[in-house]
C-alpha cells in the first residue's frame, strides 16, 4: 500500500511541474524546469530537458540529457547524450556523450559511448 501511495506522490510531483501541459512526464532534480508549452515530452534524470521551453516530441533519459535542447523530434538516452543541443532537430543519441557536442545539426543518429560526441553542426551523420 505504502508503494503504490509513494508511487503516486511521486507521478503528481512530476506533472505538477509542467503544469502547462498534461501530456509531459518527468522525474528528476530540475528535469524539464523550464518547459512552458512544450508537450509530448519525457525526460528522467538530473537536468534532463532543463533548458526545453516550448519543444515537442521529445525524449530524455539521463544526467542532463538534451540539457540545453529547445528544439523537436530529439531522443537522447544516456548521460550527457546531446547536451549542448540547442536547434537541431530528428536527432537520435544512445550511449555516454553521444552527440554531445551537437548543437545544430539535423537528422543524426548516434549509437554507443562517445558516439558522434564532438559532432556540432553536420548533418545525417
Amino acid at each position: 500500500m505504502m508503494k503504490k501511495l509513494f508511487t503516486l506522490l511521486a507521478v503528481t510531483i512530476a506533472f505538477s511541474m509542467n503544469a502547462q501541459s498534461d501530456t509531459n512526464t518527468n522525474d528528476g532534480v530540475e528535469s524539464m524546469e523550464s518547459n512552458d508549452s512544450g508537450t509530448n515530452n519525457s525526460a528522467f534524470g538530473y537536468q534532463s530537458l532543463k533548458s526545453n521551453i516550448s519543444g515537442k516530441k521529445i525524449t530524455a533519459f539521463g544526467a542532463q540529457s538534451l540539457l540545453n535542447n529547445t528544439a523537436n523530434n530529439n531522443s537522447a538516452f544516456g548521460y550527457q547524450s546531446l547536451r549542448s543541443n540547442t536547434s537541431g532537430t530528428n536527432n537520435s543519441a544512445f550511449g555516454y556523450l553521444s552527440l554531445e557536442s551537437n548543437t545544430e545539426g539535423n537528422d543524426n543518429s548516434a549509437f554507443g559511448d562517445l558516439a558522434l560526441e564532438d559532432n556540432s553542426t553536420g548533418d545525417a551523420n
